[in-house]
């Protein structure tokens, strides 16, 4: 998968909403498949909406610093057990 495939698909369709991202203070979108982190993201200020409700965001990767180093490094980390094997939803705030 390509860095722009991967922006893409972490920064649009969902369920959330802006107010929400920024009262929580959330400033990274993480990229995880099958439990490890492949990528993390700034989010950006531009939202648009779709007419289903659902949201996208501008998002710019980062490949290197510490946020890259905590949440990807160079293998990716595992995050299986931070999150319920069961949840319906594809989206979670973390901490």
């Amino acid at each position: 998968m390509t860095v722009a495939e991967m922006s893409d698909s972490v920064r649009a369709w969902w369920r959330i909403s802006p107010g929400s991202v920024k009262a929580r203070r959330v400033e990274y979108a993480v990229a995880v498949h099958e439990g490890i982190t492949r990528g993390v993201f700034r989010i950006g200020e531009s939202w648009i909406q779709r007419d289903d409700g659902r949201w996208a965001f501008d998002v710019e990767p980062i490949f290197s610093g510490e946020i890259f180093d905590g949440w990807v490094g160079p293998l990716g980390r595992n995050v299986r057990d931070h999150f319920s094997k069961y949840s319906q939803t594809p989206t979670r705030y973390y901490p």
